[in-house]
């Protein structure tokens, strides 16, 4: 199944959580990532002072 290119879609799919494990230890970019270091990306400026 694959979604259009063209319009918004929803989809809702089935993920195999332990073939997900496995690649998460094969790609160390998936194992080592730290989430909360992505904050600052949504803001305008990093410090609050605007």
């Amino acid at each position: 199944m694959e979604a259009p290119t063209d319009m918004e879609s929803n989809m809702i799919v089935e993920i195999d959580l332990q073939r997900s494990e496995s690649v998460r230890r094969i790609w160390p970019f998936f194992r080592d990532r730290r989430i909360e270091a992505y904050g600052g990306l949504t803001k305008r400026f990093l410090d609050d002072k605007y």
